[in-house]
Parts: C-alpha cells; structure tokens; sequence
C-alpha cells in the first residue's frame, strides 16, 4: 500500500507538472527569438532557468575578443561580470557555424543539461534564433512520456474485459484531441 501510495504521488506531480507546460502561457520579458524557441521547447520548469541563462548572457557576458575564424569555427573571449559590471571570469566558447555547436571551457552544459549564459552571448552574436537539435535533451521536453503513461487504464485498476478497454480508449483519445485543441 505505501508503494501504491508513493506511486500515486508521482503520478499526480507528473499530470501537474504536464499540464502546467501544457497551459501556462509563460513571461516573456525581454522576447528574444531564441527564447520564444525555447518557450515552445523546454518544460515550465526549466524555461524558467533558461530564461535566466538568456538573460544573464545577455546582460552580463560581452565578447571580449575574437579569433579568426578556422574551418568554419569562431573561437571567443566571453567575459562574465558580476551586477556592478566589473569582470569576473573569462570563458572561451569555439563556435562551429555548419551545425551551430559550441563548446565552451565553463562546461555549463555538462554540469547543468542545458546552455549556459556563454553559448546565448555567442548566439546572439551570430544571431542564432534557434536552440541546435542536438542541445535539445530529451528529459527536458515537453511532451517526453507518451500519453499512454496517463491512460485511464494506467491510472486506475486496469479492467481487461473489452467494455471497460474500449471505454478508457475511447476516454484516452478524447483527452489527447481535447489537449491539441486547447494548445
């Protein structure tokens, strides 16, 4: 029963949390294209924080130097300030201009799962609107789990006699159409 109990919970976290990303229209304070994209992209959750990375990349990174560019990769000095504008940090951020990657020596990426303020300052600098597919993981988009994880028959006793699996199929398909209309 504490399993069942448990189980429960995380289901109802997760249906909150799905719906809240489904129908919460979020802030856009500074609507930036990269940011609209990621809007479309990114769970409620995280576009909060990367909205927060684009912000800080573009108020508080600049570009403080350039090498030339080498087999279409551009390699920059980003300089981090703190709030009163004086330099903290220097990162050094290579960007490829055929598949748009970066890489960057703050090794944002690999520690938080999405991009850091360095790669949005290098973005808006090479007037990037769009987060590259391949920084777009898996476990940060919306609509990940299949809409079979919040069947009827998965949230409730499953009934196999066919009245009962016709009926949660039909209630299934009804809530899927339903949530494509409302988007």
């Amino acid at each position: 029963m504490c399993f069942d109990t448990a189980i429960d919970g995380q289901r109802y976290t997760q249906r909150r949390l799905e719906f809240e990303s489904n129908t919460i229209a979020p802030s856009m304070p500074k609507n930036v294209p990269i940011e609209r994209h990621a809007s479309k992209l990114y769970t409620h959750t995280l576009l909060l924080e990367v909205q927060k990375e684009i912000y800080r990349g573009m108020t508080f990174c600049y570009i403080a130097s350039k090498n030339p560019e080498l087999d279409g990769v551009k390699i920059y000095t980003i300089v981090h300030t703190n709030r009163q504008y004086k330099d903290i940090n220097e990162f050094e951020v290579s960007f490829d201009t055929r598949d748009r990657s970066v890489s960057f020596s703050c090794m944002g990426y690999t520690r938080l799962g999405y991009l850091c303020r360095h790669a949005f300052c290098v973005y808006r600098y090479n007037q990037v609107d769009e987060i590259p597919v391949q920084y777009q993981p898996g476990r940060w988009k919306r609509d990940i789990l299949p809409r079979r994880v919040f069947s009827m028959s998965n949230t409730y006793s499953a009934d196999t006699d066919a009245e009962s699996v016709f009926r949660n199929e039909i209630f299934d398909l009804v809530i899927e159409y339903t949530s494509i209309l409302i988007v």
